[in-house]
């Protein structure tokens, strides 16, 4: 590890340690995943348009195993298993984020909240606004960077950290990030010991968001900066000039060299992805008829 990268690790942990201490707040650690693990399978729900295209019976089957939703997934009617969100730059994104989640508090209260991205130092002024029924849920994610230009810098970094006894198989003491919140919550599927994971809204095509549907009218009255945001941009997931490879880039390859080989297998929960069809459908028990 090069000493400015060190640098900058041991600056992000004082920052996560910094601020569990001043809210007392459990380090990921100590979640105790056996008691909300029921499946060998977890669908991560992501906020693609794909998700208004899910059948009644594949919401059924998708209740009825383990699943993890993140960032603006409350405004869905469907509890994930876990929730996890990452903390925007911008303030006002930021409150209309916690806002959310407060205003689901109840639907929430037996949901372990996972804050990531806490090193970026916003969570300090943000901690505070989530409501404080919903304070025994959360926990602090301590993540690391994975370094480099390429693919396979990425999966050197992983490798490192492996060798380094800093990540593995059943623990949560960190976690690799890169790009965007699959990378980390995929990561988080491994650790857990899930077997398969089923990608539903990851649509990672430049289209729009499923809660700016017309059906989440309502909704979008309190999104107002969000959805500003969202119009007005790529997705920096999908950007060269932000990243040196986009995520569908890097998913492809750690499934290919990393997460195949440690018996991890990822499908799709529908055919709406860049990812189709080079990532299989999920073989859901009902009976689809639907196109998609």
């Amino acid at each position: 590890m090069r000493l400015s990268a060190l640098k900058f690790y041991v600056q992000e942990l004082l920052k996560i340690k910094k601020i569990a201490n001043k809210y007392n707040l459990p380090n990921l650690t100590e979640l105790e995943i056996g008691r909300y693990k029921t499946s060998d399978t977890i669908f991560i729900l992501g906020s693609g348009d794909s998700i208004n295209n899910y059948s009644a019976a594949q919401w059924k089957e998708i209740s009825d195993q383990d699943s993890i939703g993140f960032n603006y997934w409350p405004i869905h009617n469907h509890v994930p298993t876990f929730y996890s969100v990452e903390c925007a730059s911008n303030l006002n994104i930021r409150k209309e984020q916690i806002n959310l989640l407060n205003t689901n508090k109840k639907a929430y209260k037996k949901t372990p909240i996972i804050l990531k991205d806490i090193f970026e130092g916003y969570w300090q002024e943000t901690v505070p606004l989530i409501d404080p029924e919903l304070k025994p849920n959360l926990y602090i994610a301590k993540e690391i960077q994975l370094t480099g230009r390429s693919c396979e810098d990425y999966l050197r970094s992983i490798k490192m950290y492996e060798n380094l006894g800093m990540i593995k198989e059943g623990s949560f003491k960190y976690i690799p990030r890169k790009i965007g919140s699959l990378i980390f919550l995929l990561f988080f599927a491994f650790f857990s010991g899930y077997k398969k994971v089923v990608l539903c809204g990851i649509d990672l095509d430049g289209g729009s968001s499923f809660y700016l549907n017309e059906r989440y009218s309502k909704q979008q009255e309190h999104l107002q900066h969000t959805i500003s945001a969202i119009k007005s941009k790529k997705h920096h997931t999908l950007d060269k000039s932000q990243n040196f490879v986009t995520m569908p880039e890097l998913l492809s390859f750690l499934n290919k060299k990393y997460f195949q080989e440690k018996g991890l297998s990822i499908y799709l929960g529908n055919k709406q992805s860049s990812l189709y069809p080079e990532f299989s459908l999920f073989n859901y028990k009902c009976a689809i008829t639907s196109k998609f």
